[in-house]
């Protein structure tokens, strides 16, 4: 049971490490022990969490791994308060809930990388790749790409 159709799947929590007292990384693998699927750097996964109501509330979360890294995806998350708008939820409902109730073991469902926030790589152009708090999770792994390149990169995180 570890595909849901095409857009939806199952991943199972591997790891998970506190990166600091408010950001919680968590290691993701296909619960049916499946390849992953490729992704570019600055995708996220989306995730379909149960609400108060039971019905699901979708979360977004910045993959922040390496993506020639198949093994796992990671996601890095950070404690918030409620989102806007929705004072029917918990403070911090989603990154609540990633950081209290999910373990080594837990079952998410969840969608495959997404997004089209991604360096142009056929440019020759230096990059600088700026963040604020918790912004850099998808610019950690456009740094791991630019890592293995000789294109000059920055990176400023404040």
């Amino acid at each position: 049971m570890g595909q849901l159709g095409t857009a939806w799947r199952l991943y199972k929590v591997i790891g998970r490490k506190m990166e600091s007292e408010v950001v919680c990384s968590l290691h993701l693998a296909a619960d049916d022990g499946g390849p992953l699927p490729p992704f570019a750097a600055g995708q996220f996964l989306t995730f379909r969490l149960s609400g108060p109501d039971g019905r699901p509330i979708p979360r977004n979360y910045s993959l922040s791994s390496d993506p020639s890294d198949l093994s796992a995806y990671r996601i890095s998350v950070k404690r918030e308060s409620p989102p806007p708008g929705r004072p029917d939820l918990p403070p911090g409902f989603g990154s609540g809930f990633m950081h209290d109730e999910v373990q080594i073991g837990t079952i998410l469902q969840g969608s495959a990388p997404k997004g089209q926030f991604q360096l142009d790589e056929a440019s020759q152009r230096p990059v600088l790749l700026l963040a604020g708090g918790i912004g850099i999770t998808p610019l950690l792994a456009m740094a791991h790409v630019r890592a293995r390149s000789s294109r000059r990169t920055y990176l400023i995180h404040a």
